[in-house]
């Protein structure tokens, strides 16, 4: 039965192969990718009680030859997978994870069957981003501007954020194109714990004129809460 593939020496692959009854196809995936779908050869059903070994050359007469290497992870499905569901196989993506920590442990084997003790990484899952903050400004007898607003959470409106983010226009900003080119106020102070009461005060902004800000807020995991409103505050 074609196609054929031949194995690198001393590297692992990812095979997978599917028989779909309905369709009568045989199909072989190596590395998450078809290799070929025959239309002829596909191999007859099982009509005998002799052992089925995964690594081995299947027969009739119960006689055939053993893949010389090692197999890991081997699975039988009672249906065929789907080409999707088999790059996500090879690539090894997790799916439908609620937010949380998670802990893997892995190890490795060489070709002689020496294993290494194992190891353990923990993930942290987080996909919720902090809650959009409302901002206020009123300019003082300085020429300075004070903002005020009320610190947003880790997720949500629940722990405390990592990062503030605010920046001024002369123009108002509502949309992430204007947020993006509008000037970074540097040196915000760090968030404070969800409900907390801030106020900044910058500085150094021309009179005459009609400052207008906005504010994101960042947590641990990079996600980012949505723009704040935008106040425009006019200086003398």
């Amino acid at each position: 039965m074609t196609p054929y593939y031949t194995i690198p020496m001393n590297e692992w692959r990812h095979f997978v192969a599917v028989y779909n009854s309905s369709a009568q196809t045989f199909s072989l995936y190596v590395d998450g990718s078809l290799l070929g779908s025959p239309t002829t050869g596909v191999p007859p059903p099982i009509t005998n009680s002799n052992s089925l070994i995964i690594g081995r050359h299947y027969s009739q007469s119960g006689s055939g030859w053993f893949l010389k290497g090692m197999i890991d992870e081997a699975g039988i499905y009672n249906r065929a997978l789907t080409e999707q569901e088999i790059k996500e196989q090879y690539t090894g993506i997790l799916k439908e994870l609620t937010d949380g920590e998670y802990e893997f442990r892995y190890y490795s084997q060489d070709n002689v069957g020496n294993i290494e003790p194992a190891k353990t990484k923990t993930l942290v899952l987080d996909n919720v981003a902090p809650s959009s903050a409302t901002l206020a400004g009123q300019a003082d007898e300085f020429g300075n501007v004070i903002l005020t607003w009320t610190a947003p959470g880790n997720n949500q409106n629940t722990g405390k954020a990592a990062k503030y983010d605010i920046r001024t226009a002369t123009t108002p900003i509502t949309d992430e194109n204007i947020f993006t080119s509008a000037a970074e106020i540097p040196n915000l102070p760090v968030p404070r714990t969800a409900g907390s009461t801030e106020t900044f005060i910058v500085s150094g902004l021309a009179g005459g004129t009609t400052h207008y800000f906005a504010l994101k807020t960042a947590d641990e995991a990079g996600n980012l809460s949505e723009i704040s409103n935008s106040p425009g505050i006019y200086l003398k």
